[in-house]
């Protein structure tokens, strides 16, 4: 289970260190990847809910494009190598993960930044993490 501080107050959400970690991380990677020269991170809490949102400058997903790009092996720039980055699993992990978990991860665009907005239920401190299968 992973305690997520949130100004003074703390939530558990229900998945296991490693894979919050996985999640940030490629999320961040997916945005730094992407990005023309700003990542932000920000998280917050509402009710039941934690929200982690992760903004980066870059050109925007076309809205079309925006539930596909959880697909696996899925480059929306077709004319990217490999070398360039990313092989196409980070966001569909990231989405088994966070489904796993209950929660939902969604793609919007924001005064010209692209955010991925993850939303994870929040539970008590006893619950046991879900770990999820990759």
């Amino acid at each position: 289970m992973v305690l997520l501080m949130c100004d003074e107050d703390h939530a558990c959400i229900p998945i296991d260190q490693d894979s919050a970690v996985q999640v940030v991380r490629n999320l961040l990677d997916n945005a730094e990847r992407h990005a023309t020269s700003s990542v932000t991170v920000s998280l917050d809490r509402s009710g039941e809910t934690i929200e982690l949102r992760v903004d980066n400058d870059g050109s925007p997903i076309a809205t079309e494009d925006r539930e596909r790009v959880f697909q696996p092996f899925l480059r929306l720039d077709e004319a990217r190598s490999l070398e360039a980055g990313g092989s196409g699993l980070g966001l569909a992990i990231v989405r088994t993960i966070v489904t796993s978990a209950g929660g939902e991860i969604h793609v919007d665009d924001r005064d010209g930044f692209t955010r991925f907005v993850t939303i994870f239920p929040t539970v008590s401190e006893q619950f046991s993490p879900v770990r999820a299968t990759r």
